[in-house]
């Protein structure tokens, strides 16, 4: 039970790190031609300031001839809201997972242990019998 413990505190040390990676690595969208940085997903939760930007670029693209016709959905200000969400339920599965994994192997490396067992008494032997 012990290696079960281990492997499942590992996995979920894994999940983890996938977690926290998926979390912090920035996002990307192109839209027209042009590249546009929406940043880390966790940086949403705590209200930065760059749903801001993505409304000023939605707003200078709308209004750019050169840009032609994009779909709303296409814009800055919606594409990258979507795709940090997206990247969030990610974080939030692969976070889950690892908190279960966690548990589980505590769960098991505590249930799984040895147990001290008291030495058995000592047989002894009946005195022999009395002539």
């Amino acid at each position: 039970m012990r290696r079960l413990a281990v492997v499942l505190f590992v996995l979920g040390l894994v999940a983890f790190g996938g977690a926290a990676a998926f979390a912090l690595i920035g996002v990307d969208i192109e839209v027209a031609g042009r590249t546009y940085d929406c940043g880390a997903p966790v940086a949403r939760l705590g209200g930065d300031d760059r749903e801001a930007k993505w409304r000023e670029y939605s707003f200078l693209l709308s209004n750019d001839p050169d840009a032609g016709d994009i779909a709303a959905e296409a814009l800055p200000q919606v594409a990258c809201k979507q795709k940090t969400d997206d990247r969030l339920t990610l974080v939030y599965i692969l976070g889950g997972a690892g908190v279960v994994l966690v548990l589980a192997s505590l769960v098991l490396f505590i249930v799984g242990r040895r147990r001290v067992r008291p030495a058995p008494a000592p047989a002894t032997t009946p005195p022999p019998p009395a002539a």
